[in-house]
Order: structure tokens, then sequence, then C-alpha cells
């Protein structure tokens, strides 16, 4: 606990190398970022769910987090119109919410995949309403990601160059809900 202020230092000086290095030093042992390897690495990301789209020129850009309701909210003017984008994590049905609205129909591109990691096989299955991502690290930790949307735009599965991933074309409002899970006990 003696080395909790230098940590919260680094962050707050927001050189997170330097933060994450002391934390896992002082606190986390192998893995991660320490270059000492581990059979899995303990709270790593399962990977990554991105909007990807082509607004034009943005301005008016915010992001903010409300404290009270955990709402993070990123809004901007853009050459569709304003866009909104939401998300939340509902403890209660043990699922992240993520949303996004615009004024004017757009095309996006859905993304869930992950860092490329060769401890770790991934594989992807389409579902009738979303996508599908499990993960298993060699003698370790299984893992499965699953994206459900609902949009009033029309989407399908392409077959993209690195993974799968869900093309939405003609939307004005996109609603992700992101479930993950793993076999460690307990998770």
């Amino acid at each position: 606990s003696k080395h909790l202020p230098e940590v919260r230092e680094a962050l707050l000086q927001e050189d997170f190398l330097k933060g994450t290095e002391l934390a896992n030093k002082y606190f986390g042992g192998t893995g991660g970022v320490s270059g000492k390897p581990d059979r899995v690495d303990p709270y790593q990301p399962v990977g990554d769910l991105w909007f990807r789209f082509h607004p034009g020129e943005v301005q008016n850009y915010t992001r903010n987090l409300d404290l009270d309701t955990g709402l993070a909210r990123t809004t901007f003017d853009a050459d569709c119109g304003k866009v909104i984008q939401d998300l939340f994590v509902s403890s209660s049905d043990d699922c992240v919410v993520a949303q996004m609205s615009t004024e004017v129909p757009v095309d996006v591109d859905v993304i869930l995949d992950r860092k490329e990691d060769p401890r770790c096989t991934i594989t992807y299955e389409n579902e009738a309403d979303g996508l599908r991502m499990k993960g298993s690290f060699v003698d370790g930790i299984s893992f499965e990601a699953c994206v459900k949307i609902i949009t009033d735009g029309k989407w399908s599965i392409v077959n993209g160059p690195n993974s799968p991933y869900l093309q939405v074309t003609g939307a004005t409002h996109i609603l992700l809900l992101l479930q993950i899970g793993t076999d460690a006990k307990g998770r």
C-alpha cells in the first residue's frame, strides 16, 4: 500500500505505461507488462468492440461520464448530423450496452476482435442476432464474447481479413448488447 501514491501519480500524469508497470511491479507479479511470462495474464481484455464509419468532418466533439448513472456519452456533429454514442454496463443483466444514433442514415461496421496473441486461439460463430467470439489460452482460461444487435437499418455478417464483423447499412439507431464470460471459477 505504501506504493499506491506513486502509481496514482503516474496515472494522474497520464503516463499509463509507467503506472501500469509500477502497479504490476508492486501489486501484480508476472504477466502483462512485467516482461515475466505467466500461464495466463490475469485481467486482460477479452477484446475490443468498435463502431467503424466515416462521418466526414467532425465538430463539437464531447465526451463525458456521469458518475451517478454510469453512462459514458460521446457526441459530435458530422455530415450525418448529430451523432450520439452511449455506453453503460448493467450488472443485473451482466451486459455491456452500447448504442449509437444519428440524424441521417449511415453505414457502420461493428467489429468485435482481439489483439493477436500467439498464446490464444480465436474462433467466430454467426448468430441469428449477432456474432460470437470464442477464445482459449494454451493451458489456460477459455472465454466467449457475444454481441447482439438491434437496429433500424439492415445488417449482415461479413468475413473480414482478420475477423468477421457486422455490417450495418442505412441505420439511424444501433443498439448492441455485449456479454462476456470465462470458464474461470466464479467468473
